[in-house]
């Protein structure tokens, strides 16, 4: 179920995130694209598998800024991102 725990999806105002905050992808079946900026105009730079583990560093709104693989940072859409764990 995408968005739960935390951050709420479906374009939520509620997302307030900040610091490290471990989460994971939810109801990507195809994979979560990661983008270089904050929006889907921005470029592709890399996939984050369904169930897999990232970061987010911060977010607001309908978008949060994630660490994944080997300390790399993009954008993602909080609709598919959900917390795990509390700020580090």
């Amino acid at each position: 179920m995408p968005g739960s725990t935390g951050i709420s999806g479906s374009g939520s105002s509620g997302v307030s995130v900040s610091g490290k905050t471990p989460a994971k992808v939810v109801g990507a079946a195809n994979g979560l694209n990661v983008r270089s900026g904050p929006g889907s105009n921005y470029e592709k730079v890399a996939s984050i598998a369904n169930g897999a583990p990232d970061s987010v560093l911060e977010g607001s709104g309908g978008g949060v800024r994630v660490e994944h693989g080997g300390g790399r940072t993009g954008h993602v859409s909080a609709d598919y991102i959900q917390i795990t764990g509390g700020t580090s």
